[in-house]
């Protein structure tokens, strides 16, 4: 059972941006330490968040790992433009 967020995607998505902007702290911190070797650019919120809320909202688990394949597709992308 999915934690009791699962049915509001209001409160979904501020977790998802939260969640987001948490792990990009600690990696600009590992970035930063120069202990771990290198970093690509990271892709910025704004350019999958149309997914993520879209991922959030699908029922269906096969709709789910459409979406996530997409989101990893425009990451991969994304960085790549980023150079």
């Amino acid at each position: 059972m999915p934690d009791k967020t699962w049915h509001n995607l209001t409160t979904s998505s501020q977790m998802a941006r939260e969640t987001f902007d948490k792990l990009l702290e600690a990696r600009n911190d590992m970035a930063k330490s120069g202990k771990f070797g290198s970093f690509t650019k990271p892709v910025k919120y704004e350019d999958i968040s149309d997914l993520v809320n879209k991922w959030l909202g699908a029922k269906k688990n096969e709709d789910k790992t459409k979406i996530w394949n997409e989101i990893i597709q425009t990451i991969t992308i994304k960085q790549r433009d980023y150079g």
